[in-house]
């Protein structure tokens, strides 16, 4: 199968976001790695893809999730009435987010918040064990999947295998923040977590964005460069770091993109499928 032409997004201008905010809903449970669905698929089902509160008109997504004994939370509360169904079935698109030890791994909170509001996205996140310093995993309203449930899921040789389900499910990948060292071990086929085995297994017919994100010292050596040509040599798309003023109190390139540069990006690539990518 071919793969896809490496290619760096140009950032959009400012001013191109547009659409009114609302945040998602998540229905109170248990949650948790669940067994593979249909075509292989594992994690959160959603049932419907949208809400709508009679009374305003919003649109508000609701995920049902079901826990390791597949059983389903709680219908939604009265007053949310289920949308009609449309005789043309809306398609749904899934992305899946890898998140590394990067100080920017802060934003992941609202980067998911602003990718939901993407008419007929599901989303799922993959995150090493570090960048969980710094989110709440409260904060996630999505499936939150670390290296515990990978080996947590796998019992005996008839069980799925996390890494491969989760490549099978994803119809696109996003890594924001990319930290110096998961850069560097995808760029020499290293594979010792949940994240970097599912980027190792991925299909390279489906478009993988990466957001490199570290020191600008770390940024300038001569490593970073041949490692980010690198990945873009597998197919992959860089959404490039911007000069700022850092956490550690630095000034210059090596920042994340910020969080709408991500998303209207991200919106881009489906408008390229010809998917729906209205918020």
């Amino acid at each position: 199968m071919p793969r896809a032409a490496p290619r760096t997004l140009i950032p959009p201008q400012p001013g191109a976001r547009g659409g009114t905010s609302h945040g998602a809903l998540r229905l109170p449970g248990r949650g948790g790695v669940t067994a593979p669905g249909p075509g292989g698929a594992s994690g959160a089902v959603a049932l419907p893809p949208r809400l709508r509160r009679a009374a305003t008109g919003i649109e508000t997504p609701f995920v049902y999730e079901f826990d390791r004994g597949m059983e389903p939370f709680s219908p939604p509360e009265p007053g949310f009435p289920a949308e009609k169904s449309s005789s043309v079935p809306q398609r749904k698109y899934r992305v899946l987010v890898g998140v590394t030890g990067s100080v920017a791994a802060l934003k992941l909170p609202l980067l998911i918040a602003e990718l939901l509001k993407i008419t007929g996205l599901e989303v799922k996140v993959v995150t090493t064990e570090r960048a969980k310093h710094f989110y709440n995993a409260q904060e996630i309203p999505v499936t939150l999947y670390s290296d515990e449930d990978e080996w947590q899921l796998w019992k005996s040789r008839s069980d799925p295998v996390l890494h491969i389900e989760l490549r099978r499910w994803a119809d696109l990948m996003l890594v924001a923040p990319l930290d110096a060292n998961t850069l560097a071990k995808l760029a020499n086929g290293i594979c010792d977590n949940l994240l970097t085995c599912v980027i190792r297994a991925w299909d390279l017919s489906k478009p993988l964005l990466f957001c490199p994100a570290m020191n600008t010292a770390m940024w300038e050596h001569p490593i970073t460069a041949q490692q980010v040509e690198q990945l873009k040599s597998f197919g992959y798309t860089e959404i490039p770091c911007v000069v700022k003023k850092l956490v550690c109190g630095d000034e210059g390139r090596g920042a994340m993109a910020e969080v709408w540069t991500i998303v209207e990006s991200v919106k881009r690539i489906l408008e390229e499928r010809d998917l729906p990518t209205q918020s």
